[in-house]
């Protein structure tokens, strides 16, 4: 299979929370200065996020998301060391979470008990190396020539990945006349099991068979193995 090698080009926007505007009165923030890295020792786009660790949601399972970002890493595109710098940090544990924009690796934040966690000292700067794991990719194809997703409870398709708990839903990756592409990295050699669920409208796989709400399948892919395959389905109609 084909590798594009690009650089690591990272683009992130403030969602500080109230309590991290500035430095903590009589307290020095300190830093982070992290080097990400993927296990095959291939540069990628990836998507740095630095916040307070993840907590539960006190619904019986522990949210795959981190807290909200509390500060933007912007890495040059020139930079191919990926190394990423994160200052005017209040003292504080951090949870580093990185996430590939072509897909191919996961996220330790969603996959992992928690992403890096680095402890930031007053006036200091801690480091931290992130090392992303290979992934297989899970990919749907929803024909959909008539343009009868809308997206709303009137007609929808929730696409999700299930492990351990936790629900990953699927990111659509294209649209066109023909319908939609969607996909999510999941870990190798794990019992990931695959979900759909049509809202509003009627579904079948691509045996022609009708999909239930909430069916679930077996996706276990093996490190050693092949890609694998496209799942594919076709709304067929309006329920």
């Amino acid at each position: 299979m084909t590798k594009i090698i690009v650089t690591i080009s990272v683009s992130c926007f403030l969602l500080f929370q109230p309590e991290m505007h500035g430095q903590t009165a009589g307290v020095a923030n300190g830093g982070i200065s992290g080097t990400l890295k993927t296990e095959d020792g291939t540069p990628v786009d990836a998507l740095i996020r630095i916040g307070r660790p993840s907590s539960p949601t006190g619904l019986g399972v522990t949210s795959p998301l981190p807290a909200l970002p509390t500060v933007a890493v912007n890495l040059a595109a020139s930079n191919t060391s990926g190394a990423f710098q994160a200052t005017s940090l209040p003292p504080g544990t951090y949870e580093i979470c990185a996430t590939v924009l072509a897909g191919g690796y996961t996220d330790p934040c969603l996959w992992e008990t928690s992403g890096t966690l680095v402890t930031v000292a007053a006036g200091q700067t801690a480091t931290a190396t992130i090392t992303l794991k290979k992934a297989a990719t899970l990919r749907v194809h929803i024909t959909d020539t008539a343009n009868l997703i809308s997206d709303s409870p009137q007609g929808a398709i929730v696409l999700a990945a299930l492990y351990a708990g936790r629900y990953y839903p699927l990111v659509k990756k294209n649209q066109d006349s023909s319908g939609r592409d969607y996909e999510i990295a999941v870990p190798f050699d794990r019992d990931v099991r695959f979900t759909i669920r049509p809202m509003g409208l009627t579904v079948v796989d691509s045996n022609n068979v009708n999909v239930t709400n909430g069916q679930v399948l077996s996706a276990t892919y093996s490190s050693s193995g092949s890609a694998p395959a496209v799942l594919n389905y076709r709304v067929t109609g309006r329920r």
